[in-house]
């Protein structure tokens, strides 16, 4: 086998793999909480095709545990809140320093999301992860509305 490196995401290999993955979630090769096996299949070749990058199946799905990981401690994080801001400006939550303190007293993978852009978890993670994992929940929060 080749030279094992660690894969680099910087900002442009981050988005171009957002972008794509939303492509095999659009075809629907997202049957469960992964990509079908043609879906990682696509992710693969149109990434490294888009990036000029090398990247393996094995550290392109490692990305995706990683970023399903961050979404779903996001979630966890903002789970029943109501009330609190979105600086459109910064992208961050807008929340008072009591309630961060609150929060990463609770847990303290939390202050990670402090001060920090969280519009891709925001706003575009959730068509990665939604339909998979929030389906017993939502089901759930219908039946006691």
């Amino acid at each position: 086998m080749g030279e094992r490196h660690n894969a680099k995401w910087d900002e442009y290999a981050h988005i171009k793999f957002i972008e794509l993955c939303e492509q095999e979630v659009r075809k629907g090769n997202r049957p469960n909480t992964y990509l079908s096996k043609d879906g990682w299949k696509n992710m693969v070749n149109e990434f490294n095709k888009k990036t000029g990058l090398e990247y393996t199946r094995k550290q392109i799905k490692n990305h995706w545990d990683h970023m399903k990981a961050e979404w779903t401690l996001f979630k966890q994080l903002m789970r029943g809140e109501t009330g609190l801001g979105w600086d459109p400006t910064r992208k961050t939550i807008i929340a008072d320093d009591n309630w961060w303190e609150k929060q990463i007293k609770e847990n303290s993978k939390y202050k990670k999301f402090r001060n920090k852009d969280l519009s891709l978890i925001w706003f575009r993670y959730d068509a990665l992860f939604t339909d998979i994992i929030a389906t017993g929940e939502r089901a759930r929060a219908a039946n006691q509305e």
